[in-house]
């Protein structure tokens, strides 16, 4: 049995029985905390003295774009639209299978740097099935886990997701993989035809699988109502970004027990809107975070929850100024 010690640091376990902090032990026992108490003595074991550091769970980076690892800042200043016609309508398209690979490699080793240790990745360049795997394989030999949201290109936004590969991989690379799960990432309502929405959104339900979609800038349109209608909205519904979303419909997601995820320095940076982590705190929920691109952004998922705190407490101090005065 492999067996290690972590030795006298500072441990925030984030269990709601368990105090914030305590100074214990961890013992390891094939790759599984089995024991956190004060002062373990435990023969034949391996330890690390960690005395003076804290450690914590791994972290979770809800939502990123692993193949954009390979143009690692290079639109640090772009606006979302430039984002768009440069990233996508251009240097997306030269990406070869193996291009894919790396980027997912390197991405994932990248958050795993940063204490990162599940990964979304809404994967929305799979031009082939060949770059489908070639992903996967990416995030297999990086040991990371993960949730691969498989995404077509933006010149796809008018079509159905193709369901026949999401079972192929189902059956194959994913199956065979007790690290990864898999999911689509879909233009969604607010980017489709309602007929193409609720084609998605079925075929996700019948696969019961997450199915993922950017939402931002704007009221739910007749997409969404068709979606709502037909009883789609559940807890394996995840929308990213969710800005300016109408505090009925959030009402309406929430209710439902749709998931919400945030990337708080991408939308403040590129223009989205406002994060909605107080809005949603409101309503008894809370987003996940991500880093979103790594064109425009590093990948410290820390770094995300500091911004969306300062945001939402500068938020919340300028209400009070108003009410108060």
């Amino acid at each position: 049995m492999n067996r290690i010690l972590l030795r006298g640091s500072t441990v925030i376990t984030m269990a709601q029985d368990r105090p914030d902090f305590e100074r214990i032990d961890i013992l390891v026992e094939n790759g599984r905390i089995t024991r956190m108490e004060p002062m373990l003595e435990i023969p034949d074991v391996e330890v690390f003295d960690f005395t003076g550091r804290i450690l914590i769970p791994g972290l979770v980076n809800a939502h990123l774009h692993s193949w954009q690892a390979a143009l690692r800042s290079v639109g640090a200043d772009w606006t979302l639209l430039e984002y768009l016609a440069q990233a996508h309508a251009g240097l997306a398209q030269h990406y070869t299978p193996e291009d894919m690979r790396i980027a997912a490699r390197a991405c994932a080793l990248n958050q795993i740097n940063c204490g990162t240790t599940t990964l979304g990745d809404w994967c929305h360049n799979v031009q082939t099935k060949e770059h489908a795997d070639s992903t996967i394989q990416g995030l297999i030999e990086s040991g990371i886990r993960g949730v691969f949201l498989h995404g077509m290109p933006h010149k796809f936004r008018q079509s159905e997701h193709p369901m026949q590969e999401v079972d192929r991989l189902l059956r194959g690379p994913i199956a065979a993989h007790d690290l990864l799960t898999l999911g689509i990432a879909i233009p969604g309502p607010q980017y489709s035809k309602k007929e193409i929405a609720l084609a998605d959104f079925r075929g996700a339900r019948e696969r019961d699988i997450i199915v993922s979609m950017h939402q931002s800038g704007g009221k739910p349109g007749e997409a969404w109502e068709a979606v709502r209608n037909a009883n789609l909205i559940g807890p394996k519904t995840n929308i990213v970004h969710g800005n300016e979303i109408p505090d009925d419909w959030l009402k309406i997601f929430v209710d439902a027990g749709a998931s919400f995820t945030s990337t708080p320095e991408n939308e403040l940076g590129q223009g989205h809107g406002f994060p909605i982590t107080g809005r949603l705190l409101s309503y008894g929920s809370a987003p996940s975070l991500g880093t979103d691109v790594d064109t425009v952004l590093s990948g410290e998922i820390l770094t995300a929850a500091r911004i969306a705190l300062a945001q939402q407490r500068g938020l919340d101090h300028e209400q009070q100024r108003q009410t108060t005065g």
